[in-house]
């Protein structure tokens, strides 16, 4: 049923989804109403799941705070106020004992360097010296894109967290990897725990108008101008945001079983991706340090 995957916000006398095509695969900008419904739809979803499963977000606030002895900038939206506090110790103890045998296995297994290698068996000389290069390629390729520093990240956040991850990409002709925070990994956990796999992941994060306005080619004076975007209700329920800055929500849904996906990015007032997503793999590889029993 398609009542799992998400809410559905009101765009006249009709129901939203997200996740469904657009109608009549009008462009984004034709219709700003339009638009708008399919934005408060895909932000209202990821915060609603991530209200319900509020006590993910807490632990993984109380699992940084133990491992760090401080409280995580990463929680900031954009107010300061994880900024302003994030160089004062939680508490005086000297010893963090958690953060020393972390960063010590940390050490010990983030020496590592695994690499793909390009193996023949039987080729002739041409396809051997091609095999070579495609070689280098990809040694190139791991080093140009940080793989190892982000791979380590992601094997250190799996420690306080129970996950880590990095986001692999194609923007403008070439292979780019970043690093996650893993609070900002929704999930329906229920799903997970029930069918041992999940069908949409949305990824919810806090940017300065100026980084959205960059990452998908969006003009800033016209989101700074836009009320929608700034004063969105959606959000301001839930955690307050600074201002200048806003929540920016990526949703995926697998195409699975010959099903359409989707891929839809917004802000609570402005739709700026909206997709047909025909893979059945989200482009996401994570790191469990210890897979949990459910969810």
């Amino acid at each position: 049923s398609n009542q799992n995957y998400g809410y559905r916000s009101e765009h006249g006398q009709e129901l939203v989804p997200w996740w469904t095509a657009r109608e009549g695969d009008k462009p984004i900008g034709e219709d700003l109403e339009y638009d708008r419904a399919r934005a408060r739809s895909v932000v209202r979803s990821a915060l609603d799941l991530q209200q319900e499963q509020s006590e993910v977000h807490n632990l993984n606030l109380l699992y940084g705070q133990m491992y760090d002895n401080r409280s995580l900038a990463y929680f900031d939206y954009g107010t300061n106020a994880f900024v302003r506090a994030s160089m004062r110790p939680v508490s005086t103890v000297i010893e963090n004992h958690i953060k020393r045998a972390g960063d010590t296995l940390v050490s010990l297994v983030g020496k590592n360097r695994p690499k793909a290698t390009v193996v023949t068996r039987g080729a002739d000389f041409a396809r051997i010296q091609m095999a070579a290069t495609l070689d280098k390629w990809i040694w190139g390729n791991t080093i140009n894109t940080d793989h190892y520093g982000l791979a380590t990240n992601a094997f250190r956040c799996s420690l306080p967290f129970g996950f880590g991850g990095v986001k692999i990409c194609y923007e403008e002709g070439h292979i780019k990897q970043k690093a996650i925070f893993p609070d900002d990994i929704i999930v329906s956990q229920r799903e997970v725990s029930a069918t041992g796999h999940y069908s949409h992941l949305f990824h919810r994060r806090v940017l300065p108008l100026e980084a959205v306005a960059e990452e998908f080619g969006c003009d800033a004076d016209e989101l700074l101008a836009d009320d929608s975007v700034l004063l969105a209700s959606e959000t301001s329920q839930y955690r307050p945001v600074g201002r200048g800055w806003v929540v920016v929500v990526e949703a995926w849904l697998r195409a699975t079983d010959g099903g359409p996906g989707r891929y839809v990015a917004a802000t609570s007032g402005r739709l700026l991706r909206d997709e047909a997503w025909d893979r059945e793999w989200i482009p996401f590889v994570f790191f469990h340090y210890s897979a949990p029993i459910s969810g």
